[in-house]
């Protein structure tokens, strides 16, 4: 019994206390949240976006550029894995070579 009035007591001066609702010191209002931004347009106030059929061609516009950035970024991955084919094509032919001479000069070194 000792040890809960201990822990009470404790915890009594360990913890805050909660803000009253009639303090001196009331908590500022929140700040006034930004406008409203779609992917289309900045609306000031609600009601102002117009109609289903903006809204849609709006979406329909952003569809088409989303689609259109995304074919060219993969047109500019397949010319850089086109390279790099190339490069370890390259590199392969260049070891080749370089075996074939080495072949060569050791089979020249043993006559």
């Amino acid at each position: 019994m000792r040890a809960r009035t201990a822990l009470v007591v404790l915890l009594s001066f360990a913890l805050p206390l909660p803000a009253l609702a009639d303090s001196t010191n009331p908590n500022p209002p929140p700040p006034e949240p930004a406008k409203y931004i779609t992917n289309t347009e900045s609306f000031d106030e609600p009601g102002h976006g117009g109609c289903v059929q903006e809204y849609n061609q709006g979406i329909l516009t952003a569809v088409d550029n989303q689609l259109t950035a995304q074919a060219v970024q993969l047109q500019a991955d397949i010319s850089g894995m086109a390279a790099k084919i190339t490069a370890e094509t390259a590199t392969q032919v260049a070891n080749s070579l370089k075996a074939a001479a080495c072949t060569a000069e050791a089979a020249a070194d043993t006559d």
